[in-house]
């Protein structure tokens, strides 16, 4: 599980870098690779959005308390709130609905 140790965030990084990194602990490689990876987050909003939320908790703590099964169950059902498919079995498909989210949100939340 994620812990906010695990994230490098901006006020971490030296001047001119601008995301934040999550490393992933046990990437799903089996062996055939790198074994340490990471996660790279670039839009500013989601930056803002994951500094506020986590810089202040205490390093051990985990950033998702419950399992990745809930995880893919309630976001894609947020998806499918908003009107967008979630992925087959569970399955989050990707950044790419994420943004998408993001911008139906924001979208909805200005009319």
């Amino acid at each position: 599980m994620a812990q906010p140790k695990d994230l490098v965030l901006i006020k971490d990084s030296m001047p001119g870098i601008n995301f934040i990194l999550l490393r992933i602990k046990m990437p799903k490689t089996r062996g055939r690779s790198a074994k340490h990876q990471a996660a790279r987050v670039d839009p500013i909003d989601m930056i803002q959005l994951i500094t506020g939320v986590f810089e202040h908790f205490h390093p051990d703590a985990k950033l998702w308390p419950f399992s990745a099964s809930t995880l893919r169950k309630r976001f894609n059902n947020l998806l499918e709130a908003v009107g967008l498919k979630g992925g087959d079995h569970g399955e989050v498909r990707g950044f790419d609905q994420v943004g998408r989210l993001t911008f139906c949100f924001v979208q909805k939340t200005r009319s």
